[in-house]
């Protein structure tokens, strides 16, 4: 995990899931409720709780932040904290490649 200032704003990108110039897009809004959910999903300072991620990162993607989008369509991929659904997970991987996230264009890709 490596941590990179952006837009006046601390953010955790891991490795391969985004690129700092894909999160600097991203609203400030976006980028908290995305830190929100990715510390919900990691248990990183909080239970594990996947369910709570989802909500987070559904707030995060609906502003347009397409490394939420993609953590959505690994969630769905997964089956963590939703029934597993490879159908939702290629839509959100989908949209994440088309806002510019490199890795959701290479899960696409497989």
């Amino acid at each position: 995990m490596r941590f990179f200032a952006n837009i006046g704003l601390s953010i955790v990108v891991t490795a391969g899931c985004a690129l700092a110039d894909t999160v600097i897009s991203a609203s400030r809004e976006s980028i908290a409720e995305f830190r929100i959910g990715y510390s919900y999903e990691r248990g990183q300072g909080m239970a594990k709780d996947y369910a709570e991620a989802m909500r987070h990162y559904l707030i995060a993607a609906a502003e347009g932040n397409p490394v939420a989008e993609f953590r959505i369509g690994y969630l769905y991929e997964k089956g963590l904290g939703v029934s597993p659904d490879p159908v939702l997970a290629r839509q959100w991987y989908a949209k994440a490649a088309s806002h510019g996230d490199d890795h959701a264009q290479r899960k696409l890709d497989q």
